[in-house]
């Protein structure tokens, strides 16, 4: 895209039709565009102004996701995370729903750190993320040989979400822990 000139076509129509019903979705448009150009300050900037609860239900999702991005882009992970999860709340299967997974995954995986994962595993409730949360934490834990720690994690996350698509892995790194535990005391 020619994000200059989309820039400068939103920008007229601000100045010109300020008020259009439109406008709250063009301004959006425009914090996006800059968003893209990596004028984050200006993105930032552009997102105060926007009265969000005079949005779409659709626009509030656009402006939840730019949210998430902007900390993404300023390495606050646990509010990416935060602002992430909250639009993953759409039945099972809309589109989007996988792009936010591995949003979602891309954060807990690569860029929590072991305190971070600590802190927020708890404040999620709900399977996704929190069984997510919690499988990563234990992994952590069990690599850093906090074992009995990793142990409970993970026993707690087979039971609070039993029908989560973590559980399996969490079962087999249970099981793997529990022989270790067991190989250790026979020899």
């Amino acid at each position: 895209r020619d994000y200059p000139e989309v820039i400068g076509y939103l920008e007229l129509i601000i100045r010109k039709y300020p008020d259009f019903s439109g406008i709250l979705g063009v301004r959006l448009t425009l914090a996006y565009s800059y968003f893209y150009l990596h004028d984050l300050k200006k993105a930032v900037e552009l997102m105060r102004e926007i009265k969000v609860d005079l949005l779409t239900p659709e626009e509030n999702k656009e402006f939840v996701y730019l949210q998430a991005q902007v900390a993404f882009k300023e390495r606050d992970y646990p509010v990416a995370l935060e602002k992430l999860s909250s639009l993953f709340t759409d039945p099972p299967g809309t589109v989007g729903e996988e792009k936010l997974k591995r949003e979602i995954q891309e954060i807990v995986f690569k860029l929590l750190s072991l305190e971070q994962l600590k802190n927020l595993a708890p404040k999620y409730t709900t399977d996704f993320p929190g069984a997510l949360l919690r499988w990563q934490l234990a992994n952590s834990l069990r690599d850093r040989g906090e074992k009995e720690e990793a142990r409970k994690i993970l026993t707690a996350l087979i039971f609070s979400f039993p029908d989560s698509e973590w559980v399996p892995k969490a079962r087999d790194m249970l099981s793997e822990l529990l022989s270790a535990a067991v190989q250790s005391t026979v020899s």
